[in-house]
Order: C-alpha cells, then sequence, then structure tokens
C-alpha cells in the first residue's frame, strides 16, 4: 500500500478549529448546534445516532438564515416550474445521477435579455436548506434513495461525503453550511441500512484523523469530511483503488474531490474503483466541459430557449501551456474587445477567479495570472505540496451581470446570479426549479454565496442578507426583473441540458 497520509504532514497542517478534546466550551457549542439541527434542516428525520457522531464538524457559526428564505419560497410556482421542466432521463444514462446546482447569470446584449451558464456545481454546496419545501424533500429523497440503490444487499460500502472549507492552510475556515452536508451523510446513512439490513455507522473524518474515533471494518460506513482533509488522508492501494484507514472506498459523493483526486494522482488511481455521486462530476468540476457541452445542447436544441441560445465565448489552457498559455488566451481575447475572466478547475468558493478588464496591459495580465496561481497553490496542495486544482483553466468572456433594483434596499443595484437545481425525481424523469438569487456583497465580482455567508461589507451587509428568494413571485419579478415565464425557460433549459450530458 502507497503512504499517501495526514500523518507525515506538518505540524501545522494538521491542526484544525476541533482539535481540543477538553475544551468544554467548544462541545456546549456543539451541542447547542446539534439541538437546532431540526430547525436547520425542517422536515428530515434525523436520527440522533447518526448525527451525534458528526457534531465534532460543528462547533463554530452556523449560517441559520436559510430556512427563512425557504418559508418565502411560493408553493404554487414551485410545481409549475418542477412540471415545466420535467424531462426523461436518456436512456442507457449512468444511474447514480443525484441532482446538480446550476449558476445561470442573466446579462442584456444590444438591449435584449439573455441568461448564460456559469457553472454546474456537481454535488458540491447545493443550497438545500434555502429551496421550496417540496424541492429540499426531493433532494434529500433523491440523494438516499440513489445513493442506496447502487449498492446491493451484500456490499459492505465506504461512501465518503466531503464538504469545502478549511482549504487555505494558513487561515483554515470551517464551512458555515456544514448542517447541510451533515443531513446528506445522515440521509445516505439512513437509506442505506434500509436497503441492506445492517446497521450504518457514521464518523466524522477529523475524529478519526484525532485518533478520537476508528471505522469498524465489517459495518457499512458513510465518512464526513473537508475535502481537503480526504486528499490528504486518503491512501492509494497497489490495485489503484482508494483506501480510508484500511477500507476501500466504495462511493464519494463530491464531485470536486473526486476532481482532486483525479488532477492529484491521474492514472495512478482506478476513478472506477468506487461509485462517483455524479457520475458527471468532470462537467460539474471543469467550466470548460461544462461549457462544451452547453455550446454543443445549444446548437441542436437552442431555438427552443431564445433566452439561453447565445454561445459561451471561451478557450481553455491546460497544463502543458503554463502561465503563457493562460496569458496569451486572455491577451488574444482583450485585443478582440472581450473582457475576460480567468477561472480553475477543481476550485469552490470562488477561490482562483480572476478578471482581466479591457485596456489591461501584458504586465497587468501576468499579474492577474500570477495572483491567480497564487491562491490556488495557497488552497489546492496536499500535505506534501502536490496540486490537487488548477488545470485545465478556462479562459471565458467576463459579462456585466444583472443588478437588483430594489431601491431603499442594501441590495440595490449589486449584481446577481441565479441558482438552479435540477434532480433525479426517481421516475426516470430530470425536474429543475430556482431556488435563491446570489446577491454580490459588494467586495470583488464573484457572488459566491457560500464563501460570503459571514463577511460583511464596508455598510455592515451579511452575505447571509444578500440572498433572493427566486419563487417568492412577484417580488423577485420587481426585484430582479425577470418573469416566471422566464425563470421556467431557464430551468427547463437547466434539465434539458443536464439530460444531454447524461446522454454522452
Amino acid at each position: 500500500m502507497k503512504r499517501h497520509a495526514l500523518h507525515n504532514a506538518p505540524a501545522d497542517h494538521e491542526s484544525t478549529p476541533f482539535t481540543c478534546e477538553n475544551d468544554m466550551l467548544a462541545m456546549a457549542a456543539r451541542l447547542e448546534i446539534l439541538a437546532k439541527m431540526p430547525d436547520l434542516v425542517p422536515g428530515l428525520d434525523l436520527p440522533e445516532r447518526f448525527v451525534i457522531p458528526l457534531a465534532g464538524m460543528l462547533g463554530h457559526t452556523i449560517d441559520d438564515s436559510r430556512c427563512k428564505i425557504a418559508a418565502r419560497q411560493n408553493d404554487a410556482p414551485t410545481q409549475r416550474m418542477l412540471a415545466a421542466s420535467r424531462t426523461p432521463i436518456p436512456e442507457g444514462a449512468p444511474t447514480t445521477f443525484i441532482l446538480a446546482p446550476f449558476d445561470i447569470m442573466t446579462h442584456t446584449v444590444d438591449g435584449r435579455l439573455h441568461a448564460q451558464l456559469l457553472e454546474n456545481n456537481d454535488t458540491g454546496y447545493i443550497g438545500a436548506t434555502s429551496a421550496s419545501p417540496q424541492v429540499q424533500a426531493m433532494i434529500w429523497e433523491s440523494t438516499g434513495r440513489i445513493v442506496a440503490q447502487a449498492f446491493g444487499k451484500e456490499d459492505n460500502p465506504l461512501v465518503l461525503v466531503s464538504v469545502s472549507g478549511m482549504e487555505n492552510k494558513a487561515d483554515p475556515r470551517p464551512n458555515k453550511m456544514v448542517h447541510e452536508k451533515i443531513a446528506t451523510a445522515v440521509v445516505i446513512a439512513r437509506e442505506l441500512e434500509r436497503r441492506l439490513g445492517r446497521e450504518v455507522h457514521t464518523y466524522a473524518l477529523q475524529d478519526l484523523i484525532a485518533g478520537m474515533d476508528a471505522i469498524d471494518q465489517d459495518a457499512p460506513a458513510v465518512v464526513l469530511g473537508y475535502t481537503q482533509q480526504f486528499i490528504d488522508t486518503l491512501q492509494l492501494n497497489n490495485d489503484r483503488s482508494l483506501v480510508l484507514t484500511g477500507r476501500k472506498v466504495d462511493g464519494i459523493h463530491n464531485g470536486r474531490l473526486i476532481k482532486n483526486l483525479a488532477t492529484l494522482y491521474g492514472d495512478k488511481c482506478d476513478l472506477e474503483s468506487f461509485k462517483a455521486f455524479n457520475p458527471t462530476w468532470q462537467s460539474g468540476q471543469d467550466k470548460g466541459d461544462a461549457y462544451r457541452h452547453a455550446n454543443a445542447f445549444n446548437s441542436r436544441f437552442g431555438a427552443s430557449f431564445p433566452l439561453l441560445s447565445r454561445p459561451i465565448t471561451f478557450e481553455q489552457v491546460d497544463k502543458a501551456d503554463g502561465f503563457d498559455g493562460i496569458a496569451g488566451k486572455a491577451k488574444a481575447f482583450l485585443e478582440q474587445g472581450i473582457p475576460v475572466v480567468l477561472k480553475p478547475s477543481g476550485t469552490g468558493n470562488g477561490k482562483g477567479i480572476r478578471f482581466i478588464d479591457l485596456g489591461a496591459s501584458d504586465s497587468d495580465i501576468a499579474e492577474t495570472v500570477a495572483d491567480m496561481w497564487r491562491e490556488i497553490n495557497e488552497c489546492y496542495t496536499d500535505c506534501f505540496g502536490n496540486l490537487t486544482a488548477g488545470f485545465p483553466i478556462t479562459v471565458a468572456e467576463a459579462l456585466q451581470p444583472g443588478v437588483v433594483n430594489a431601491p431603499g434596499t442594501a441590495m440595490h443595484g449589486r449584481t446577481f446570479e441565479l441558482r438552479f437545481v435540477v434532480i433525479n425525481d426517481g421516475q426516470d424523469h430530470l425536474v429543475c426549479a430556482p431556488t435563491i438569487a446570489k446577491v454580490n456583497m459588494g467586495q470583488g465580482r464573484v457572488n459566491n454565496v457560500s464563501a460570503s455567508i459571514n463577511q460583511q461589507d464596508a455598510m455592515g451587509i451579511r452575505g447571509a442578507d444578500c440572498v433572493v428568494p427566486m419563487l417568492d413571485m412577484p417580488e423577485v419579478e420587481r426585484m430582479l426583473g425577470l418573469t416566471e415565464a422566464q425563470l421556467a425557460e431557464m430551468a427547463a433549459w437547466v434539465a434539458r441540458d443536464m439530460a444531454y450530458i447524461l446522454s454522452m
């Protein structure tokens, strides 16, 4: 067995906010949040015997604003969106697709409204607790059902559920929405137990690392942890399969972790040795791959979706082309009058995304590329300094996003992006509904709601306050200038695009 474990990492790399076993204040905070779980994830059966082993993931500030957002989502438009977007899953498609959040940007060209795909987030941060109650129920049902059905009754699976956060080793920050991933792990464990007819155990990866817990080698298990900690702890077996504390990994629920492992190991890791939830992780973690599929889909079916039919302008730079290749592509775009956004692969929370405006000099371009790479290296290397994210880099047209029209409110004049979630409904169809509009706090140009939850701008506006429930009609039409019919067209496009990806 090839060793690739946290035990060999520098001491400062091991440190997390949760390593003090006797810190009674931290324990009290965990127990307080644990008691709130039914309120944070309402309407979901969360057996304590699954939740309690994961309590070590708590103990820090949790964003508890999402239930208020969900309460403002209206049932009637939810039903209409789901019905309008219902799309058959292609025959022969992989059976392990669960759901995927899509981010869409609205923009105007020659006075006409357009919408464009920004990214497909795969099974990363979903924002489930912001969705309408009906969509939330579908998210949890699909997650548990599809993971459980991927295994036979005689299997003894080990499934990993990873969460973003803690990437920056110099400034590790826990995820403020980790309760959603706790719910994900619990739902998977609960449904696995029902399917297998045997007791399933849950574990927090940080407790395994600290020696506070150990995996039962003979029982099905679900392990929840931060992606970076999984990267540093997983071992690579001689048969190219992944192993965690002596047990073969049978499933991974998080496309970013899969992408990071693929970048780190290349052909040394057999990506077919475990079940991938989702099988579409490549498109979810590589913006260029997602854009290629979107353009190909639109070339065939775009006439049915005029809002989203405009081609996405982009090119990609591979590792072999290096910094010079990135700078060269960016300069070529600028010379054509196209402002640039650089998007690395396999990163989260907006890390590594950089903008280059028209008029930038060669030195400006070089400095921006170097700054992008500095952040990637800070956040996406393993404990031995090996890169786990970055290439291919997508060089794309930077569009001017729509702005909120809400005079007298903190969100007025700020840019926004739209979040949709497409779900396997269990009846051989995909359905899609909008969930939230992510409004920019004013710090930078990336509207990343996960990264900005507890940040504040100069006026004291929190990121958690800059979220608009998308099914709060007609408020959305007033604030965002979008009609229900336009949202329905976007939802139908997302479902059809996902079906197209699954058919490939």
